[in-house]
């Protein structure tokens, strides 16, 4: 028993210095959006930062990924709808670091094929969605929102900036 208060003193103890870090949701913790660069036609994403471990998915060249955080030398990206994983840093190349979130008073933003109010649109974004700003065409920007969609958005809808941290 004594053994077991003690390593529970010592574990609130480092949790109250922060010791332990925890892997913070996609949303909560977004670096920006990056570029497949490969030489060859796909790039492996894996199940852990190592280019040993399980493959669970392949990416095409010039394929956008969502870029979240980075532990030694692998990017851990959202690469589709709820799907992540690791991709080695030499074969991705940051394109954004602009990472804004949506803000409307009403319903929901308006996804647009292109830069323009009369485009088709695509699809929806919910107020507080997090999108990366990939470039800006007039009143709109064009994003990367879900992992590796892209479409433009009128500017005004997005609002602040996510500071973030690269090891």
């Amino acid at each position: 028993m004594k053994r077991f208060v003690s390593v529970l003193l010592i574990t609130a103890v480092l949790f109250s210095f922060n010791i332990f870090s925890f892997k913070a949701s996609a949303s909560s913790n977004l670096y920006g959006a990056g570029k497949v660069a490969t030489s060859s036609t796909v790039l492996n994403v894996r199940s852990s930062p190592s280019s040993t471990s399980a493959i669970k998915g392949k990416l095409n060249r010039n394929a956008y990924v969502t870029l979240i955080s980075k532990t030694n030398n692998f990017w851990y990206v959202r690469y589709g709808e709820s799907l992540y994983g690791y991709c080695h840093g030499d074969y991705i190349d940051v394109i954004s670091t602009d990472v804004k979130t949506v803000k409307t008073t009403q319903g929901r933003l308006r996804v647009r094929a292109t830069a323009s109010l009369s485009s088709t649109v695509k699809d929806y974004l919910s107020s507080g969605a997090t999108v990366t700003v990939l470039s800006r065409e007039g009143a709109f920007s064009k994003i990367l929102y879900n992992g590796l969609k892209t479409g433009y958005v009128h500017s005004d809808y997005l609002r602040g900036t996510s500071s973030s941290n690269v090891n």
